[in-house]
């Protein structure tokens, strides 16, 4: 998971230091969080229950279709994870965001009633 504040924050980093980027590909995240976390941080910010239910490959296809289903299958059964640790400590001037640093940044009264 990574937030567009962290991408933004690490783009202009590369912008200014160029010379550690060149020929680099980067895999970005900031944190590694589960869907019952993610259930539990919205439910103490929004106050009241948000329920996490994973949906089935097939269930997602037909609400979804096939190209979102494929890139759920590919978030599942990815092998690679991401040295976050090492990625922070890489780009300290980048100010990661939690996935709860980030959900309280959102005005969640405009979105959910």
């Amino acid at each position: 998971q990574v937030t567009v504040l962290d991408i933004a924050s690490l783009a202009v980093w590369a912008i200014e230091h160029p010379e550690t980027m060149i020929g680099e590909r980067v895999e970005v995240a900031s944190e590694d969080i589960s869907g019952n976390e993610i259930a539990k941080i919205l439910s103490d910010i929004l106050g009241r229950p948000i329920p996490y239910v994973q949906l089935s490959l097939d269930q997602v296809r037909q609400s979804a279709g096939n190209e979102i289903a494929t890139m759920y299958d590919k978030f599942e059964n990815n092998p690679y994870k991401i040295d976050i640790p090492a990625l922070h400590n890489r780009f300290p001037e980048v100010k990661w965001h939690t996935f709860k640093e980030w959900a309280e940044t959102v005005e969640w009264n405009t979105l959910v009633k």
